[in-house]
C-alpha cells in the first residue's frame, strides 16, 4: 500500500479513535429511538392462502375460457371482480374493519388503501396457483378476511364461467338466427329468380340450343313436306282439270252440234274460264294473293265470267232453253281424285299448323339462349354473397354447438375450477414492525450520525494533531517530535473519565437490553 494511503487510513482510524464516545453515544439514542419506534409501531398480522387453477378433464372446446385465456389472464381478471368496490365494502361491513380511519376519511379512500396496500395477491408464473394475503391489526381478523377473499375467488369463477359460457351462446344464437334468416331470404330470392327464369338460366342453355336445333330439323322437314303437298296437289288439280275437260268433251260430242256462234262462244269462255281457274289453283300453290300474276289471272277469270254472264243474257247459250250448261260427268276416277286433293288440304293444313306452332317455339328457345348471358350476370350478382353467407351460418351451427357443450359443462361445474390447496391460518407473529430490520437501520443510523458529527467536528478543528499534518503545512520536514507529557494527576483524572463513561455505556446497554427485554415481556416487541 501507498506510504500516502497508510497515512490516510491512519488519520481516519485516529478520528473514530478520537471521537468514539460520541459515536457511541449516537449509537446508544439511536437504538433507543428504534425501541421507541417497535413500541408505538402498530403490529399488523398477515395471513395468505395458496390457490391453484385446476383445468378441466374433458377436452375444452373453442368457445372455452380455458382456450383464449392463460392463469394470468383469468386471475387478473378475477381480481377485478373479488377487489370491487361492492366486495370490498362488505368484507369492511361484516369483519369490521379500519373503525378509526372510517371516522376520518370516506370509505372510497379506505377501499383503495385496502386494494392497494393491505391486499396481495401474486402469480406463480411457472405454473397455475397463485397466493392471495391480506394484512391488517387483528390476527383472527386477518385469517377470516384471507379466507375470505379466498372464497370469492372460487365464487366469482365459478359465476364468471356460468354467466361467460351463457352469453356466449345467447350471442351465437341470436347470430345464428339473424344468420338463418339472412340466408334464407337469400335462398328465397334465388329459388324465385330461377323458377322466374329457368329456361333462360346458363345451365340451361345447351339444353335449349339442342331443343332449338330439334325444332329447326321439324320444321325444315315439315316444310318440306309442304312442298311435297304442294306439288302433289298441283298435280291432283291438274288430273281434275283434265278429266273434266276429258270429260266435257265426252259430253259435248254426244250433244247435238250448236245451232249458232253464240253457244260456241259460251262453250268456249266456259272452258277458258275453268282453264284460267285450273292455273289459279296452280299459282295460288306457289304465290300469294298478292303476286301479279295472281292477280291478273283473278282479273281475267272476271272478265270472262262477266262476259260469259253477258252471253247467258243474250240468249245465245244454252240456259235459253231452260236447260243447263253442259256439266261435268261423275265417275269414280273425279270422285278420288277429288278425295285425295281435299285429304291433301286437310294434311297442308295441319302440317301448316304445326308449322306455326314449331315457329312460335323456336321464337321461344331462341329468346331464351339469347337471355342466357344475361341471366348469367344476374344470377352471378345474386349468388355473389351466398356461398359466404351459407359458410358463415354452417360456422355459427359449430360454435352453437360447442357453446351448448361448454354452457353444460359449466353448469354441471365440471370445467376448471379453483381450489383452495392451503387456507390461511391464525398469524402468530407480526408482519410489521419488523424488528430487526428496523434495528439494523437504527444501528446505521447511530453510527452514520455520530461518524457524521465526528469528522464534521474534526474538520472544523484546526489544530495540528501529528508531525505529518504540520509537515504537509509547512512544506518543511520534520526532525523530530516530542511526544505528550502528562502528570500523574491528569492519568488519574483521564482514568476516572474513561471509568464514568464505559460505566454510563454499559448502563445504557443495560437499560436497552431491560426495556427491550420487558417490552417483549409484555407482547409489544415480538422478535
Amino acid at each position: 500500500m501507498d506510504p500516502r494511503q497508510q497515512q490516510q487510513l491512519k488519520r481516519y482510524l485516529d478520528i473514530i479513535l478520537r471521537w468514539k464516545k460520541t459515536i457511541a453515544a449516537c449509537l446508544l439514542l439511536s437504538l433507543a429511538g428504534g425501541l421507541v419506534a417497535l413500541a408505538i409501531t402498530p403490529k399488523m398480522y398477515q395471513a395468505t392462502a395458496l390457490l391453484i387453477y385446476q383445468r378441466q378433464k374433458i377436452n375444452p372446446a373453442k368457445m372455452s375460457p380455458d382456450v383464449i385465456s392463460k392463469t394470468e389472464a383469468i386471475v387478473a381478471t378475477l381480481q377485478e371482480q373479488v377487489l370491487s368496490r361492492t366486495n370490498l365494502e362488505s368484507i369492511i361491513k361484516n369483519y369490521g374493519l379500519y373503525k378509526k380511519e372510517l371516522k376520518e376519511r370516506p370509505l372510497e379512500d379506505i377501499i383503495d388503501i385496502m386494494r392497494a396496500k393491505h391486499i396481495k395477491i401474486e402469480v406463480d408464473k411457472k405454473g397455475d396457483t397463485f397466493t392471495v394475503s391480506f394484512e391488517g391489526p387483528s390476527p383472527r381478523t386477518v385469517m377470516r378476511v384471507t379466507n375470505e377473499l379466498a372464497a370469492k375467488f372460487v365464487e366469482e369463477n365459478l359465476r364468471y364461467r356460468s354467466e361467460r359460457a351463457t352469453e356466449t351462446t345467447s350471442y351465437i344464437k341470436d347470430e345464428l338466427a339473424m344468420a338463418k334468416k339472412s340466408l334464407q331470404e337469400k335462398e328465397a330470392a334465388m329459388r324465385d329468380y330461377k323458377l322466374k327464369y329457368y329456361n333462360e338460366m346458363p345451365e340451361q342453355r345447351q339444353t335449349n340450343i339442342s331443343r332449338l336445333n330439334a325444332l329447326q330439323a321439324s320444321y325444315q322437314d315439315i316444310q318440306n313436306s309442304l312442298q311435297e303437298l304442294e306439288r302433289t296437289k298441283i298435280m291432283v288439280q291438274e288430273q281434275i282439270t283434265l278429266r273434266k275437260n276429258l270429260l266435257r268433251q265426252d259430253l259435248l260430242a254426244d250433244m247435238p252440234p250448236a245451232e249458232d256462234e253464240t253457244s260456241r262462244t259460251y262453250a268456249q269462255t266456259r272452258r277458258e274460264i275453268e282453264r284460267l281457274q285450273a292455273e289459279l289453283a296452280s299459282l295460288l300453290a306457289r304465290y300469294t294473293e298478292a303476286h301479279p300474276e295472281v292477280k291478273r289471272t283473278r282479273k281475267t277469270i272476271a272478265s270472262l265470267e262477266a262476259k260469259l254472264k253477258a252471253l247467258g243474257g243474250n240468249g245465245g247459250g244454252p240456259e235459253d232453253d231452260g236447260g243447263s250448261p253442259p256439266a261435268s260427268p261423275q265417275d269414280s276416277q273425279l270422285v278420288q281424285l277429288q278425295l285425295q286433293l281435299k285429304n291433301i288440304d286437310m294434311s297442308m293444313a295441319q302440317l301448316k299448323k304445326e308449322a306455326a306452332a314449331i315457329r312460335n317455339q323456336i321464337k321461344t328457345y331462341q329468346k331464351w339462349i339469347a337471355a342466357a348471358p344475361v341471366r348469367e350476370a344476374e344470377w352471378a350478382a345474386l349468388t355473389r354473397d351466398y356461398e359466404q353467407l351459407n359458410k358463415y351460418y354452417q360456422e355459427l351451427v359449430s360454435k352453437s354447438l360447442e357453446a351448448e357443450s361448454v354452457k353444460n359443462i359449466e353448469q354441471r361445474q365440471k370445467g376448471s375450477q379453483f381450489r383452495i390447496v392451503d387456507p390461511a391460518r391464525l398469524p402468530e407473529k407480526p408482519f410489521k414492525p419488523n424488528w430487526l430490520k428496523i434495528m439494523a437501520m437504527a444501528t446505521l443510523l447511530g453510527l452514520g450520525l455520530g461518524g457524521g458529527i465526528a469528522f464534521t467536528l474534526e474538520g472544523l478543528d484546526t489544530s495540528f494533531k501529528d508531525a505529518y499534518d504540520l509537515e504537509t503545512y509547512l512544506e518543511l520536514p520534520i526532525i523530530c517530535s516530542v511526544p505528550l507529557i502528562t502528570t500523574a494527576a491528569e492519568q488519574r483524572q483521564a482514568k476516572i473519565r474513561s471509568a464514568a463513561w464505559l460505566l454510563a455505556f454499559c448502563a445504557g446497554v443495560v437499560g436497552l437490553a431491560g426495556a427491550a427485554f420487558l417490552l417483549w415481556k409484555k407482547g409489544i416487541l415480538v422478535l
